[in-house]
């Protein structure tokens, strides 16, 4: 299992870094390893999880070393675009 997740992993990231990007916008971001993959990557990344649980373990995993990298919770409830709740 391990094994597959490194080999999908680095597939998502050379996919992402094969277009011309200076900001990405994840959506569903978990616990953060993307941003943190393309943050090293010096590319602004965004992240978006329902799960508050899981920002907060991007936050300590470090997806927050910077105002560059973002990481929010999104509330069910609130039927405002992302862009409009503090990006």
């Amino acid at each position: 299992m391990d094994r597959r997740r490194q080999v999908t992993d680095q597939a998502i990231v050379e996919a992402v870094l094969s277009r011309t990007h200076t900001s990405v916008f994840d959506s569903g971001c978990g616990e953060g390893w993307l941003a943190r993959e393309l943050s090293a990557r010096r590319i602004d990344a965004v992240g978006l999880d329902v799960a508050a649980q899981l920002i907060e373990v991007a936050r300590q995993a470090g997806a927050l070393n910077s105002a560059s990298s973002p990481m929010k919770t999104l509330r069910p409830n609130d039927s405002r675009p992302p862009w409009m709740r503090g990006f």
